[in-house]
């Protein structure tokens, strides 16, 4: 954690949050919509959703509850294969003095796979039934928050967005990631990311975070995606036995924001999906630039997600008043005026 860790969750000042407000992500449940999940490795979350049939989540494309990553006939990964668990074990790595910790270790979690491979050397598919069929899971099970790291870029889908609305109106949050492409929303925009009512996350670097890493997809009209969170060599669960691993992406970056908002809503369980949202767009106030090799002839800046900011922003001051008319008098026996 100190050597691999530490520089992210000090950046997002997460460990300060759980110091000062003692939210962990406790009572809420986020739903992970990725390729798989190996839950006998090192450091995965334990505390995992269950349905009234043991399942921790659904796979779509079985249409069972098998939701293990998918292997070659010769028992080992395909490509990318290990995706959804080091995504889970973004937000809620269980917290044992071993080598990792989740941003909200104590979230529950709810496991949904929604992949399946074409080839032994494709990167894992999701078909719009599939994905639909995932969204559609976690609104029924009456999840909290979504994340998705996952997205095309350029594409449309008025079933997936209207689907997308439902989650928010029934008060569930969607985050999801910007995605990889290096691209700007002037070009194209990535879905979910861009769609009004889902937090698009974009990613910042480690050698210079100050600035977005180089693949992240980024938006200079402030209109699509929402904030950044760091997203190179985040280290989380892998799926190889007593190993952990790195991983680059708005992947990594969205589920960071996805457990910030976890702590959020641990604090504030009353709170609408509305205030969240204008929580987490407004509560930063760090600055992240465009990265200088992909734009070359002006800056941009984005902002940086903050777990103390964001959760302070929460704060509602009291409305105080003052009645000068009566009489105080002292109870020394008491103690108190």
């Amino acid at each position: 954690y100190k050597t691999h860790m530490k520089w992210y969750f000090d950046l997002m000042q997460i460990p300060d949050a759980w110091q000062e407000f003692e939210s962990t992500g406790e009572g809420v449940v986020v739903a992970v919509i990725d390729n798989g999940y190996k839950l006998d490795v090192t450091d995965f979350p334990t505390n995992l959703w269950t349905d009234e049939n043991g399942n921790h989540g659904w796979n779509t494309y079985k249409n069972s509850g098998d939701i293990s990553p998918i292997y070659k006939k010769d028992g080992t990964a395909y490509n990318n294969s290990g995706h959804g668990t080091h995504v889970a074990g973004v937000i809620g790595a269980i917290a044992n003095n071993s080598n990792l910790i989740g941003a909200a270790y104590n979230a529950e979690l709810m496991l949904i796979n929604a992949a399946h491979y074409e080839s032994e050397t494709a990167e894992p598919s999701f078909s719009l039934d599939d994905l639909l069929e995932a969204i559609d899971y976690a609104i029924e099970n009456e999840a909290d928050i979504i994340n998705m790291s996952l997205g095309l870029l350029g594409g449309q889908s008025a079933q997936l967005e209207n689907l997308i609305n439902k989650a928010y109106e029934k008060g569930i949050a969607v985050i999801a990631a910007a995605g990889n492409q290096g691209a700007s929303t002037s070009v194209a925009q990535a879905i979910p990311a861009a769609y009004e009512n889902v937090i698009g996350v974009m990613a910042s670097d480690k050698t210079n975070p100050t600035q977005l890493a180089y693949f992240s997809n980024y938006d200079p009209s402030g209109k699509y995606y929402d904030v950044v969170a760091p997203g190179y060599e985040l280290l989380s669960c892998s799926i190889e036995t007593g190993k952990v691993a790195y991983m680059n992406g708005t992947s990594q970056a969205a589920p960071l924001v996805a457990a910030c908002a976890a702590l959020y809503l641990s604090e504030y369980p009353n709170a609408t999906v509305d205030e969240l949202y204008e929580a987490i767009r407004k509560s930063p106030t760090t600055n992240i630039k465009s990265n200088s090799t992909v734009v070359t002839d002006t800056t941009y800046n984005f902002k940086l997600l903050n777990a103390v900011d964001l959760l302070e922003y929460g704060k509602v001051d009291p409305d105080v008043s003052t009645n000068n008319s009566t009489n105080a008098t002292i109870d020394k026996s008491l103690g108190y005026i």
